[in-house]
């Protein structure tokens, strides 16, 4: 099958006529402040794009491939990011709210400030990243494995977080207020200043943390 390699103007016009990107290379393109939504992006790769500010709500983005793209403020809410990898991605401020993402990866990304309300996150792998002052309330969370990461001043409340693996990130100053955790294991991890106010915590293991 031929890589299609598509420059601004292409993937504008794909959007425009609400076409078919899947399989799609986007590469060190400006799509900042682009509509891309509710949009067939499956399997797409992306790398060095801007696309601050892009509306991408609505649009599926399975197995896609992520890297070193600038989603600023981006609108992601009610996308689907099922098995999507992203490396090295600035998310801040980015709005995942109503958003599926299932064995989804961030390595090294920035969501410091992303909101994800209502989101469902399974089975994702976090290694390393930003996440400070991002919104994660009642997020569905289960099967999460993450290291490195900053969840510093996180709210969470409300999330619902199972079966999951937290090694030396920090949540300091987090809001868990409501969280209920079931089977996770808190290894290393920085739990200053942290309200736990109505919480559920069972069958979890908590070391050197």
């Amino acid at each position: 099958m031929t890589t299609r390699i598509l420059n601004r103007d292409e993937v504008l016009a794909a959007a425009q006529a609400r076409g078919v990107l899947s399989g799609a290379v986007l590469a060190d393109l400006d799509l900042a402040g682009a509509r891309l939504a509710n949009l067939d992006l499956r399997g797409t790769m992306w790398q060095s794009v801007v696309a601050a500010g892009t509306d991408i709500a609505g649009s599926d983005l399975s197995g896609a491939m992520l890297a070193d793209v600038d989603l600023t403020g981006a609108r992601i809410s009610g996308a689907i990011l099922d098995g999507t990898t992203l490396v090295s991605c600035n998310l801040a401020g980015a709005d995942f709210t109503g958003a599926h993402l299932t064995d989804a990866t961030f390595v090294g990304c920035d969501l410091s400030g992303a909101r994800f309300q209502g989101a469902v996150v399974r089975d994702v792998s976090v290694s390393g990243g930003d996440w400070r002052r991002a919104d994660l309330t009642a997020v569905e969370a289960g099967g999460w494995n993450v290291e490195g990461a900053n969840f510093g001043g996180a709210r969470m409340g409300s999330c619902r977080l199972q079966a999951s693996r937290f090694s030396t990130t920090s949540f300091a100053g987090a809001e868990l207020a409501g969280i209920s955790m079931i089977r996770c294991e808190i290894e290393d991890c920085d739990l200053r200043d942290i309200p736990f106010g109505g919480a559920r915590i069972r069958e979890c293991s908590l070391d050197r943390s």
